[in-house]
């Protein structure tokens, strides 16, 4: 990689969040996320995005452990009872598949309710549809997302693309979720390549769709609208 100023700011940044987070026992791939995600770097595959912020939080969680057992508070009685329970019920815990009426009884109705609509727009949708979707923050924008793949038969981890920007999921159909809210530059989107998206093979959902309503498609074009009415009840309206 060139050095440039640009890239020496990016390092700069990278390397206070590291100090910010480990200063307080964490790793901090969330930071190294947001950071990416304002850069040049935001261009690249989601997937890249995450490997690189997760090897950053190894990399920084590594050394705090190391600076915190030199000075002598690392106590291996005291942490091997919780590393000899927590290390396989972990890998237990990661091949349990949760009922689905289980899972959602732990769930508000309104989280219920949004993923169920979900899940029936899923017996409709089609490629090539493009869903604009509008609604405060933690309106459950995501979680609608959520219950679109769930019933699309979709079973991986499914997060919100604010730091990433752009979400694909290999589902039958294809899904992209792209959030435009850190990003309001059409010519950045541009530069991302998001009219290469708008190729009729997958279904894309957006949210914050305000910059891209220049370039968006006609054909195919629906508008979803989420309003909180309370704690547990959500109001979701679509329009043609």
């Amino acid at each position: 990689m060139e050095i440039t100023l640009a890239n020496m700011a990016i390092l700069v940044a990278l390397c206070m969040m590291a100090m910010l987070y480990s200063s307080v026992g964490h790793g901090g791939a969330s930071g190294y996320l947001a950071i990416l995600s304002l850069t040049a770097f935001a261009s690249n595959d989601s997937a890249w995005l995450k490997q690189h912020a997760w090897s950053l939080n190894l990399l920084v969680a590594g050394l705090a452990f190391y600076a915190y057992r030199k000075r002598g508070f690392f106590d291996l009685n005291l942490a091997l009872p919780f590393v000899i329970a927590s290390v396989p019920a972990a890998i237990i815990g990661g091949y349990l598949r949760v009922d689905g009426e289980i899972y959602d009884s732990l769930l508000s109705m309104s989280e219920v309710d949004t993923i169920n609509f979900g899940k029936k727009l899923s017996e409709f949708i089609k490629p090539g549809d493009i869903y604009t979707l509008k609604g405060d923050l933690g309106a459950g924008k995501t979680t609608f997302i959520k219950g679109v793949l769930k019933g699309l038969g979709y079973e991986g981890l499914v997060t919100s693309p604010t730091y990433t920007l752009i979400n694909e999921y290999m589902s039958n159909p294809k899904v992209i979720h792209i959030d435009c809210y850190r990003e309001n530059n059409l010519e950045r989107w541009k530069m991302i390549g998001i009219n290469e998206y708008f190729d009729n093979t997958s279904v894309i959902f957006i949210e914050w769709p305000e910059i891209l309503d220049s370039t968006l498609p006609l054909d195919n074009l629906y508008k979803i609208q989420i309003k909180s009415i309370s704690k547990n009840k959500r109001n979701i309206e679509i329009l043609k």
